[in-house]
């Protein structure tokens, strides 16, 4: 299992290099201070999912946990603890170029 500074460390390079958002510190309120609005938000997740191959379902996660990298990081820390679920062997069909 991965440790929470090395999940934290991952969450602030999306931070900066994917969302071009600057965080201070990882216990600032990101919804507050107006780092995360709510595109950023559904960005994040996106990311989140990629970046950590894990399936955020929104009926499972609590805004407040998504407030700071450190909520963020312990979220995803719980996800990856979790046992992989049949889902995640199933592939997306690729659409056909045309």
């Amino acid at each position: 299992m991965t440790n929470i500074d090395e999940i934290s460390r991952r969450i602030n390079s999306l931070f900066s290099d994917r969302l071009n958002r600057d965080v201070p510190s990882n216990d600032i309120d990101l919804l507050d201070s107006g780092t995360l609005d709510s595109l950023a938000l559904v960005n994040l997740l996106v990311l989140l999912e990629e970046e950590f191959d894990v399936a955020v379902d929104l009926g499972d996660v609590e805004l407040d946990s998504l407030r700071t990298v450190l909520g963020i990081s312990q979220l995803v820390q719980s996800f990856l603890a979790e046992e992989p679920s049949s889902q995640q062997d199933i592939q997306p069909l690729k659409q056909p170029v045309m």
